[in-house]
């Protein structure tokens, strides 16, 4: 399993080597935080923390659930990083030609599904669906929004943008699996599951059809 998991960091190596330089902007006066905190920065970030929320119970919770189900890992972890791969590689290139809080909005609904789908049956079916979700809503939903984000900014601030919009997602990973600790004790997996997943599907809808834009 961490040999299937190594296989996105692998190949994002070996793809940094295709990269053309490019010019060294000049040095900016800080992380450009206030550029970063515009307020149609708001749903960008919060999209980028509740998904990075999903990835985190994902990693945390879901092997548990998955063998008190009965369900080999396999079929859950495999297709996540199948679906990363192949998002990142092959896919965005055409979806690059849609808005930005359409991806972003549509990459947290699907792991929002992904999540639902878990809690509703762990079927091997299933539970291949939920990982190529998982997989492919995660890859889409992260890169787009920190390009997004960075849209408007000097080169000078573009990288301290996009390093803040990693931390929300980041921050999402590794800060929310402790709390929610508490809500697969008080509602089981499932149950936590459900409720994630409804928090996603709303902040998509919330950040597709605002008036955010930054194009």
């Amino acid at each position: 399993m961490f040999l299937v998991g190594a296989v996105p960091a692998t190949i994002a190596f070996a793809l940094t080597f295709a990269l053309r330089p490019l010019e060294k902007p000049r040095a900016g006066g800080g992380l450009g935080v206030r550029a970063a905190t515009q307020r149609w920065h708001l749903f960008p970030l919060l999209a980028l923390f509740i998904g990075g929320a999903h990835f985190g119970y994902a990693a945390s919770y879901l092997s548990p659930a998955l063998e008190h189900a009965g369900t080999p890992l396999g079929w859950f972890f495999i297709p996540v990083t199948f679906a990363m791969v192949f998002c990142r590689v092959g896919a965005m290139r055409k979806l690059s030609a849609y808005h930005p809080r359409y991806l972003a909005g549509g990459g947290l609904f699907m792991t929002s599904v992904s999540l639902a789908m878990a809690a509703w049956s762990m079927s091997p079916a299933l539970a291949v669906a939920a990982g190529l979700l998982l997989g492919a809503g995660n890859s889409m939903m992260y890169p787009v929004i920190s390009a997004w984000m960075g849209r408007l900014c000097t080169p000078a601030h573009r990288g301290g943008v996009q390093a803040i919009a990693g931390t929300a997602f980041y921050a999402g990973i590794y800060a929310t699996p402790w709390p929610e600790t508490y809500l697969v004790a008080a509602f089981g997996y499932s149950g936590t599951q459900a409720v994630l997943g409804v928090i996603g599907v709303a902040m998509a809808a919330m950040i597709a059809w605002s008036s955010a834009d930054g194009a």
